[in-house]
């Protein structure tokens, strides 16, 4: 796959260049919209595209980087996962009767990521329900590997990394209760950051924790600085999710995709 200059560059470094006024927020969207476009058509990991907007946010991103407003993802190009609603775009989780909703206001990460001046190309492919380690559903299809077309990027955040792991975007959000940001990340030799799915211990209800009560989300995945083939999963536990327990890889299938680093759950 041919790559611009930027097209596998870090968040931090895109927001560094940006600063620096040697790409432009604009350009960085076109970039990527042109990347998508000639690419997507055999990994099918962008399933809802929000072009004209994201020009536009583009466009605004510039004029408030030349009035020298800083803002933490200001003019960076992102791809949001299709459960998060996005007011105007579908939201249908894969279920074909729900290929008609379109939610009137933003979910609350995705106001918040729009509110850090994040410009969103628009939304990632998931597997139906977002249970299952693949990304098919019958609306969109199935998104592929870029490493590998022939192989699955997991789920159900698999749009989501494989639109990182194609040089759509250096972030890309994602949800996860039983694998769905790490199985990705795995698959497509990506980072991801998966926060706890319960407040802190001083702040929740003295009770048995439920973890399925709750999803975690991370607008964090992405694509680490110095080194893309690491997987640090969840290391929270599930019944107190302040203790983590970093684990240092041992298996040999870990060793023999170049995992630099994992985590455990400590009481799965």
């Amino acid at each position: 796959m041919a790559k611009s200059e930027w097209s596998f560059k870090s968040a931090v470094e895109l927001s560094a260049a940006l600063s620096a006024k040697k790409v432009s927020a604009v350009e960085l969207t076109q970039d990527a919209i042109a990347r998508i476009e000639r690419h997507d058509g055999k990994i099918n990991a962008v399933c809802v595209r929000d072009f004209d907007r994201a020009l536009g946010t583009a466009r605004e991103a510039d004029a408030a980087l030349a009035r020298g407003e800083r803002k933490p993802l200001l003019g960076l190009p992102l791809a949001i996962k299709e459960s998060f609603n996005i007011a105007g775009l579908p939201t249908t989780w894969g279920f074909v009767p729900q290929k008609d909703f379109k939610p009137v206001e933003d979910a609350l990460a995705v106001a918040r990521i729009k509110q850090a001046g994040g410009v969103i190309l628009g939304k990632t492919n998931v597997p139906v329900g977002l249970a299952d380690w693949q990304s098919y559903n019958d609306i969109y299809g199935t998104t592929n590997n870029p490493h590998d077309l022939g192989r699955t990027p997991g789920g159900s955040s698999g749009g989501s990394s494989a639109a990182l792991a194609a040089g759509y975007c250096a972030l890309a959000t994602g949800s996860d209760i039983g694998g769905s940001l790490r199985v990705p990340a795995f698959a497509a030799s990506s980072l991801t950051s998966r926060p706890s799915i319960c407040a802190p211990r001083a702040a929740r209800p003295r009770r048995r924790f439920q973890p399925f009560r709750a999803r975690a989300t991370s607008p964090s995945s992405g694509r680490w600085r110095a080194r893309r083939r690491i997987f640090p999963c969840c290391s929270t536990s599930w019944r107190d999710p302040i203790r983590s327990t970093p684990v240092s890889p041992t298996s040999s299938t870990c060793l023999s995709h170049g995992i630099s680093r994992c985590g455990i759950f400590a009481s799965w």
